[in-house]
């Protein structure tokens, strides 16, 4: 969309605080299917993996006034032109990602090896190691204390690796990704506290999902008078 100009720069950056999540498919598979051995917690955990992903959003997302809109411009090309170029920044992608899961199962492979935090409980070591690869930390979470909200937050960090194979395609565009990794610890401390709550039953799950949306709101709105603010004085000091 960026590409296009449907969406503008600063409204691309915003977009990828929210638009790069885990889909229902993992969630359910692996987290429902292997871990707890229940596809219904796979369910619950990718409602509060999307709930907090909102909550981050509204949080980060632009002013009303920084929107526009654009005229699409397409550049008409082939299908020769189309189908190549598809086939090349599919292979680049497939590439950048599967080289960076090699290095970091290598360096998970090699920390294992060296047992630098084997005397650490598992749900410490689950944390550890997922923050740099995701699935190498969901799979030690299995049969762990507290793997409900071990696994909501891992999910909502989403680890180094998944976080690198992205910065790789947004970099090329120019975009930057200051707000993007604040985000997405913010993401993950967020899915970690509803899970937290959800397992103290649906009620403490409610409360403390709108006490979140509160918070966020306050937060949303300090950070928007501040810039008004920070704009007002570097506007007066100009005009000196």
């Amino acid at each position: 969309m960026y590409e296009d100009g449907i969406i503008s720069k600063h409204e691309a950056q915003q977009a990828i605080v929210f638009c790069n999540n885990s889909g229902p498919g993992f969630f359910v598979g692996m987290l429902g299917g292997y871990i707890f051995q229940d596809t219904v917690v796979g369910l619950v955990l990718y409602a509060i993996h999307i709930l907090s992903a909102i909550l981050c959003t509204y949080l980060f997302q632009p002013r009303a006034k920084d929107y526009t809109l654009k005229r699409i411009n397409h550049e008409k090309k082939s299908f020769a032109q189309n189908f190549t170029q598809a086939i090349s920044a599919s292979c680049e992608a497939m590439l950048n990602v599967s080289a960076l899961v090699v290095l970091f199962s290598i360096i998970i492979s090699i920390l294992d090896a060296l047992k630098l935090f084997s005397a650490l409980p598992q749900n410490i070591q689950a944390l550890i190691f997922g923050s740099l690869e995701l699935t190498s930390g969901i799979a030690l979470t299995k049969n762990t204390v507290n793997s409900f909200a071990i696994c909501a937050f891992l999910m909502g960090w989403g680890g180094l690796c998944v976080h690198l194979q992205a910065m790789a395609i947004w970099n090329k565009q120019g975009l930057s990704v200051r707000n993007y990794l604040p985000a997405k610890l913010l993401h993950g401390l967020l899915s970690a506290f509803l899970a937290l709550s959800f397992m103290q039953g649906i009620v403490t799950f409610i409360i403390t999902s709108l006490i979140f949306i509160i918070i966020c709101g306050i937060l949303r709105n300090f950070i928007k008078f501040g810039v008004e603010k920070r704009k007002d004085l570097l506007y007066n000091t100009s005009k000196r």
